[in-house]
């Protein structure tokens, strides 16, 4: 633990402090018919907070509660990159009772990496509503089929016959293979294992700039009134916090004709109000004028 500590402080002078979250979580362990060592129960109780941490910031990213099936697929997935995700800890109260053993931690969380996880997995986009695709399965057993419905709970998309969204699913002698197809594009993905094959497959499909363009609302963010280069910098440092929000930003245009300095973005969004209320707290009390116009797909580079 305090190798992890040590870390934790090295990376804190070396990395922007906003690229980490503070979570705060409590995880209770029972002690009732337990032979596990002592130092056991307690590498098994910070293990579980540090993913209850992540799973809590999960929530705070996407902005909305996520159903408990749900998450806890996505638990399964966080749990083999927790050592990225997790960059220290303190401790505030570690307490042994006759009942059982409670942990609380405040967690520092890499929202970056982590949100890329949940883009990778596609619930960053299906958070709050699913995605139908048609779905051709050849080779397939019972037990497969299973493991099938957990990866659809997770990345958000359900089966429907005929839908522009495409996937065949293929088991040879002992590689599976998969094709999506998606207007004229066509991802095919070779891999060992279904659950390997559905992450290439998906991750792939969401990291298309299309599917972002049909997936988020897409605005251009024009802004009049900065009084220097260096304010517009700042502010744009600061969209990159509100991960919440913003899915992807670029600034685009800086005019430094003074006296009206303007500046505008590209910004792609899935809750517009959300945006604009953030926008009004921060910008009307710096007298900066905006206006947010919706871009259409193919205007966008």
């Amino acid at each position: 633990m305090k190798v992890f500590v040590n870390i934790l402080f090295f990376i804190l002078l070396i990395c922007p402090f906003n690229a980490f979250a503070g979570v705060t979580v409590e995880v209770t362990v029972p002690l009732a018919g337990s032979n596990e060592l002592l130092s056991d129960l307690k590498q098994d109780i910070y293990h579980k907070a540090f993913l209850q941490a992540c799973l809590k910031e999960s929530e705070s990213i996407l902005g909305v509660s996520v159903p408990k099936e749900r998450l806890s697929i996505l638990q399964d997935f966080l749990e083999p990159v927790l050592d990225k995700l997790v960059y220290g800890y303190r401790e505030i109260y570690f307490k042994i009772g006759e009942q059982d053993i409670k942990l609380k931690l405040d967690c520092e969380i890499n929202r970056k990496i982590l949100r890329n996880e949940l883009k990778k997995y596609g619930i960053l986009f299906t958070a709050r509503h699913k995605i139908a695709y048609d779905l051709t399965l050849q080779g397939v057993s019972p037990e497969e089929f299973v493991i099938l419905s957990r990866l659809q709970t997770l990345a958000g998309v359900e089966v429907s016959p005929g839908a522009e969204l495409k996937l065949t699913i293929l088991r040879g002698k002992d590689k599976w293979a998969g094709e999506l197809i998606f207007g004229k594009h066509k991802i095919k993905c070779i891999s060992s294992s279904l659950k390997d094959l559905w992450l290439k497959v998906w991750a792939k499909y969401f990291a298309l700039p299309e599917v972002m363009d049909q997936l988020t609302e897409t605005f251009v963010l024009s802004t009049v009134g900065w009084a220097c280069a260096e304010s517009i910098h700042n502010f744009d440092a600061q969209l990159r916090q509100w991960d919440q929000i913003i899915l992807k930003q670029e600034l685009i245009h800086i005019d430094l004709q003074v006296p009206s300095i303007n500046a505008t973005w590209n910004v792609w969004t899935l809750d517009k109000k959300s945006l604009e209320k953030r926008l009004n707290n921060v910008l009307h009390s710096q007298n900066i004028v905006y206006s947010l116009t919706r871009r259409r797909t193919n205007e966008i580079n």
